[in-house]
């Protein structure tokens, strides 16, 4: 384990409270990707999702009750529609399911509310024409890896969200999910 210099520290929770609800669900990305032991950063499995989230459902016989807005009990990975999630697919998922980022953003504000304070970050004026895609080395102050041309923004995909679009229903009759 390394130390973290006051000036890093610095760095990574002004980087941390700057964050969009969007690159908040990257970063939980990556928590999720090393809370689990992920061999690969490039994915998560609905399986891995699901060990994660199980922190978070409710235990009806723990002396506190879990917050409704943490519960994860009512979603279930196995029945979505991806059996792995690319980042632009988690970030999909977080919008559709707006619990399982509810405890970063409720780490993010209690931060925001003592450190200096929340009228600080309430009057911050954010000018961002894009969400940025973080990456490992979003945190540190030395980087190895320069864009030449910036930061590159996220670039969402919508196949997770699609078969609600569509309906569900195949275009053609007769057309199965092994045919598509």
């Amino acid at each position: 384990q390394s130390t973290v210099s006051w000036d890093q520290f610095l760095y990574i929770f002004l980087r941390f409270n700057l964050l969009s609800k969007i690159e908040l669900a990257q970063f939980l990305f990556f928590v999720i990707a090393k809370e689990v032991k992920s061999w690969t950063v490039h994915y998560l499995t609905a399986t891995q999702l699901q060990e994660f989230y199980d922190f978070y459902r409710e235990d009806k016989s723990a002396k506190e009750p879990l917050p409704k807005s943490f519960d994860a009990s009512g979603i279930s990975f196995a029945r979505l529609q991806l059996s792995r999630y690319y980042m632009p697919d988690f970030v999909e998922l977080c919008h559709r399911f707006g619990v399982l980022l509810n405890p970063v953003v409720h780490l993010q504000r209690c931060t925001q509310q003592f450190l200096p304070s929340r009228s600080f970050w309430d009057d911050y004026d954010r000018i961002e024409s894009f969400n940025r895609k973080l990456t490992l080395e979003f945190f540190m102050i030395k980087k190895t890896h320069v864009n030449l041309r910036g930061e590159a923004p996220l670039r969402e995909s919508v196949d997770l969200l699609l078969p609600e679009t569509l309906g569900g229903v195949p275009v053609q009759p007769g057309m199965t999910q092994e045919d598509a």
